[in-house]
């Protein structure tokens, strides 16, 4: 066999592998399972307040859906600053979203 016909053989086998391995890494894709939390599980759900959330910035709720906790970034919607509380034995403030 020449160097063409090995360098023929040798693409054959490339583009062989190369499908088996795609197909392998598609299959390992479509076999993820997502466990984010969309904001939109989380409507008419309990939270708490885990860093304090001022008028017009930025504050951290914790929430729980089934057994996975979930924390997102929250904002007031007036001008009241709501605050964990500092006591660890009671859990801090309860929103509903």
């Amino acid at each position: 066999m020449g160097p063409i016909g090995s360098a023929l053989i040798g693409l054959l086998g490339g583009v062989i592998f190369g499908g088996v391995v795609s197909a392998f890494g598609r299959f390992l894709i479509s076999q993820q399972a997502s466990s984010s939390v969309s904001d939109t599980h989380l409507i008419g759900r309990t939270a708490q307040v885990t860093v304090n959330i001022k008028p017009g910035e930025l504050g951290q709720i914790m929430t729980k859906t089934g057994d996975e906790r979930a924390e997102k970034l929250a904002r007031t919607s007036g001008d009241t600053e709501i605050k964990p509380d500092r006591f660890p034995t009671v859990p801090g403030h309860f929103l509903v979203l």
